[in-house]
């Protein structure tokens, strides 16, 4: 894709080669993925977003103030739902700055807060 070499069947190949990954641990795939929830265009974008809203590990160092960035300058609704939905994974309090006062998913960010402090307080005790 950097090199701009990938034609609508390479792009459509990689959005089914996406929909059958389960897991993504490996850091620089996972960067991969985000480079192309940031920068592709809305195909690859929600196809990469949605890979890793599904099984990126959180704990990867992923560019999430330039993912928030692009769901907030985009206006369309499938990209920025499949961004948002990586947020939520990766840093649900973000999601509230991003999604908008009147949104659901700033409601289902902060109950995903809430289950991730009472899961925190039944390991501590």
């Amino acid at each position: 894709r950097r090199r701009g070499d990938l034609d609508g069947d390479a792009i459509q190949a990689l959005v089914l080669i996406t929909d059958r990954l389960d897991g993504i641990a490996d850091g620089a795939v996972a960067a991969g993925f985000a480079d192309l929830a940031v920068h592709a265009d809305r195909e690859l974008a929600i196809a990469a977003a949605t890979v890793l809203s599904q099984g990126a590990r959180w704990d990867l160092p992923l560019p999430v103030d330039t993912i928030a960035g692009r769901a907030n300058g985009v206006a369309d609704f499938a990209l920025r739902h499949a961004l948002i939905g990586l947020l939520l994974r990766l840093k649900p309090d973000l999601v509230r700055e991003v999604a908008g006062a009147d949104s659901p998913w700033r409601q289902l960010a902060s109950h995903r807060e809430r289950l991730a402090a009472w899961e925190w307080e039944g390991m501590v005790r």
